[in-house]
């Protein structure tokens, strides 16, 4: 198993919290929210992976909820930071604070830090903390119009927004989790990366008795409960699965895609190893068991398709070949034909004289005849392809379904263990 890094994603409510965890994860693992109004009222996490790096990355919650009184917001928050702290116990490698670009830096923004600070510790920014500043898009047109770099316009800042960014060291990406451009997306993430990895030396992110209540409590419901202790280890390792499962999917390189699918499996087998070990007989893996059987299946399907593709393409491209080839072959004789000026008998061209009497018209009747046979062969092989990759979309998606189900059931189940452990703690 690979390290993992922790990261732990928290903003102003419509900063764009669920998009900058998405941008991260490369995929759409949470939801956004599409105006002002939080959507964030659930922690979530999930896990991916980067450069080989195992990435656990919790969104946590948005201050400000537009429903709700200022003395109910910071409770709420406040719940959900005991959430993703439960989710998280060993600590974070760092606390990403997105603010929006082209939005002044609110009392709210300021709320919210001060909120982490307490929760974090004093050395949060110093230490710990990465902006990350959505709305990368907007400012890219701004920047078309004024040709300021995004450094330069850093450099003109001042007040309350100037002493957050000198406090935690400069340290700030601009995200634009709008684009569709890979090359974008790729270059923002490892910026961010870079940040965080130059953080790690620094020890993960602690508070005192929140993060010591957790994993005591963590440890002591996995003890006491009936699962095996690296259920959620397992599980995670299946969402790690699936992840790459997807991402292949879109590979185009058939030859890449085939040993992805490769490893994919011995990484299944490997798991199906581990939790069949775990469970001694016992079936209390049962879930995580039916789990790997289907990402094995998948894999599985994912190969033969390909492998049944290939073989439909090659099949097809050489029926292409051979009716090309007899068009120009039958172009070249009556060429010869036109050329000699003679009366062709049938002794002498093989016996195809109706071919080389054709007339100019003729000609191009069979040449329109050819290319129309060509593009149906070629059609029927693009509707094939759509067919197969509609089944595998499906089948993915059938996989994705039952492992958020668990997953849901899981987190639910130890996020309430620990909140209830905690607090009865907190009241001895």
């Amino acid at each position: 198993m690979s390290r993992q890094i922790s990261l732990f994603v928290a903003g102003r409510t419509g900063n764009g919290n669920s998009a900058t965890c998405n941008s991260i994860l490369n995929r759409r693992a949470f939801r956004s929210a599409a105006s002002a109004t939080s959507m964030t009222r659930k922690i979530c996490h999930e896990y991916g992976q980067i450069n080989g790096e195992t990435i656990h990355v919790v969104n946590g919650p948005g201050i400000g909820y537009s429903s709700l009184d200022r003395t109910s917001a910071d409770a709420v928050f406040l719940t959900e930071i005991k959430i993703a702290v439960a989710l998280n116990p060993s600590g974070f490698d760092a606390v990403i604070i997105t603010v929006k670009f082209g939005e002044r830096f609110t009392q709210e923004d300021q709320d919210a830090i001060a909120m982490l600070k307490n929760v974090f510790g004093k050395e949060l920014l110093k230490k710990h903390c990465v902006i990350v500043m959505t709305g990368g898009d907007i400012f890219e047109r701004e920047s078309d119009e004024t040709g300021r770099t995004f450094r330069e316009w850093l450099d003109q800042q001042h007040g309350r927004f100037k002493e957050l960014l000198e406090e935690c060291g400069h340290r700030i990406v601009l995200f634009d989790n709008l684009t569709e451009d890979e090359e974008v997306k790729d270059r923002q993430v490892k910026e961010l990366m870079g940040l965080v990895q130059d953080m790690v030396d620094n020890g993960p992110v602690y508070t005192n008795e929140m993060f010591e209540a957790a994993i005591a409590s963590r440890d002591r419901i996995l003890e006491e409960s009936d699962l095996p202790l690296n259920f959620g280890d397992l599980l995670r390792e299946v969402g790690l699965i699936l992840h790459s499962l997807k991402l292949g999917g879109s590979n185009e390189d058939e030859d890449q895609h085939v040993a992805e699918l490769g490893a994919l499996s011995g990484r299944c087998q490997d798991l199906s190893v581990r939790t069949s070990s775990a469970d001694s007989g016992t079936g209390k893996l049962q879930t995580i068991t039916l789990l790997v059987d289907f990402c094995q299946r998948c894999i599985r399907n994912n190969a033969s398709r390909i492998s049944r593709l290939r073989r439909e393409r090659e099949a097809c491209d050489r029926t292409v070949e051979e009716s090309a080839r007899r068009h120009q072959h039958e172009v070249i004789n009556e060429d010869r034909a036109r050329e000699l000026d003679i009366d062709v008998h049938p002794e002498c061209m093989g016996g195809d004289e109706q071919m080389l009497a054709m007339t100019r018209d003729e000609r191009d009747a069979r040449s329109a005849e050819t290319f129309t046979r060509k593009e149906a062969i070629r059609e029927w092989f693009r509707q094939m392809e759509r067919r197969e990759r509609a089944e595998q979309s499906r089948e993915t998606a059938q996989l994705e379904k039952h492992y958020w189900e668990v997953k849901g059931q899981w987190d639910t189940w130890m996020v309430s263990e620990i909140l209830k452990r905690t607090s009865q703690m907190a009241s001895v």
